[in-house]
């Protein structure tokens, strides 16, 4: 597992995505076929009773009912499926019947399914609109039949496999920020505690048909989700993805030392900010800087969208402790002390994660808080000893 501020990397995410679709395959089909069965029964003279006997939850088979009938005629238990005719139905349900149709023939086949839910952030909009242009509809239809197929494609349905998705990926900091922990627990008796929450990439908002997506979610911490991004858009121009990319060694934390106060380790004797040596026009500084001076309310750019640079300065004190740690191995030491490691029965990295309080290798940044920042800034004062 590497770096986006943090990229997600694991050597079984794909067995991990293939899990989660097997899984939500079933949700989906679920209410894909009771969807078939309410067109059947309004145009096809199919009998009510098999909607009262179908094994979908009461919930569940009245909202998706409901979606169809006009406000008087709505379901409000399971003894009244008889409502279900058309004259009962909204008036565009007859004058989209067979776009309708089209969404239960899509979405009941496999791969359409499975191009859905496992599509790669490259192609995810592809196939959204692959979805849409199948459908066929105008924008008028499409907005009134949306809503029914948000009941198939529910993000409420991800509930059921956030804690095992999140506990297999194993990533303990928010791959936005690596500032916050997301730990995922669950106790000895298989309840479940705390996980993190799960970004869409692509805004559920503006792209509802991918709120099931397994790459477009993305477990990050509340403050980056919800606080800072909100309903923002994120594109693949504008942002970085955390499951293509991570700032690595382009983008970098940098220090300026102000002298201000006498105790080294002040806060107040240091400024926190990101630099790279990126072009301007380079794709990952548009997608990290976005420009290189940008407006205070600019959100296109990572670092602006999760204020990167505002929030790190909060953390000025573990810099000063950082400097002081780094100030007490001198060249001398610092070279003596590895000549010892192999006595000592030890490593760089492990006495690296003693003294430093983080994790020295690129692929376990993930594992703590603020390990990125903290090993530029060490690489920076002590390169040396990293070396």
């Amino acid at each position: 597992m590497v770096k986006k501020m943090i990229k997600i990397v694991h050597s079984n995410l794909d067995n991990i995505a293939e899990k989660y679709f097997k899984n939500i395959k079933i949700k989906c089909n679920e209410r894909t076929e009771y969807l078939k069965k309410n067109l059947e029964v309004i145009f096809n003279g199919g009998f009510h009773e098999e909607l009262k006997k179908y094994p979908l939850n009461g919930h569940s088979k009245k909202s998706v009912s409901n979606l169809l009938l006009l406000p008087d005629n709505k379901l409000q238990d399971q003894d009244n499926y008889n409502k279900l005719v058309l004259a009962n139905c909204h008036a565009w349900i007859a004058t989209y019947r067979v776009a309708l149709e089209r969404v239960t023939n899509y979405l009941t086949n496999e791969d359409n399914l499975k191009a859905l839910i496992l599509c790669s952030p490259e192609n995810a909009i592809d196939t959204e609109n692959g979805f849409k242009n199948y459908i066929n509809v105008d924008d008028a239809g499409y907005k009134l039949i949306l809503p029914i197929i948000n009941k198939i494609i529910d993000y409420s349905l991800f509930d059921n496999f956030a804690y095992d998705i999140s506990s297999e990926l194993g990533y303990n900091t928010c791959p936005y920020c690596n500032r916050i922990y997301i730990h995922t627990v669950i106790d000895k008796n298989k309840k479940e505690i705390i996980r993190p929450t799960f970004d869409h990439f692509f805004s559920q908002t503006d792209h509802p048909l991918l709120a099931l997506s397994f790459y477009n979610l993305v477990p990050s911490c509340y403050y980056c989700n919800s606080n800072l991004k909100g309903k923002k858009e994120m594109t693949l121009n504008t942002h970085l993805h955390p499951y293509l990319e991570g700032f690595e060694n382009d983008i970098r934390f940098h220090i300026q030392i102000q002298d201000i106060n006498p105790d080294k380790s002040h806060p107040d004797n240091y400024h926190l900010f990101l630099k790279t040596e990126l072009d301007d026009s380079h794709p990952k500084f548009h997608k990290t800087f976005f420009q290189r001076y940008s407006k205070p309310k600019e959100y296109k750019g990572n670092i602006n969208l999760f204020k990167l640079n505002e929030i790190y300065n909060a953390h000025k004190d573990t810099v000063g402790e950082l400097i002081v740690k780094c100030d007490s191995l001198s060249m001398g030491y610092a070279d003596s002390l590895t000549g010892f490691f192999p006595l000592l029965k030890t490593n760089k990295a492990e006495f690296y994660r003693f003294y430093f309080g983080n994790y020295f290798n690129e692929k376990d940044f993930h594992k703590r808080p603020l390990a990125k920042m903290s090993k530029d800034i060490i690489s920076k004062t002590l390169p040396y000893f990293l070396d």
